[in-house]
């Protein structure tokens, strides 16, 4: 496969490369800081991201990753936190 989409196992199970995580995290950032919601879900993000995506790429698969590598990077942004208790991701600056 071509562009950042790849596949590193033997079965074809793609992964998420660090240009997906690091342009997700701008579409999160995006999402969070545009609207008038100070608590964004999670869900919604898979879903905002799902739809933008253009590689093939399961709900699941996104959101597996945004939990483990792309929300918790989200915190060192000022005024945003991810609460992972709750699945939400919080904009302190609205």
């Amino acid at each position: 496969m071509t562009g950042r989409f790849h596949s590193n196992r033997a079965d074809g199970d793609d992964t998420v490369t660090a240009d997906h995580r690091r342009e997700w995290r701008h579409w999160i950032i995006e999402t969070v800081t545009a609207g008038s919601a100070s608590v964004v879900p999670v869900s919604r993000l898979v879903d905002t991201i799902a739809d933008r995506e253009p590689d093939e790429m399961g709900r699941s698969q996104i959101r597996t990753a945004l939990i483990s590598d792309v929300l918790p990077a989200v915190d060192s942004d000022p005024g945003l936190e991810y609460d992972a208790d709750r699945q939400v991701v919080i904009n302190y600056g609205n």
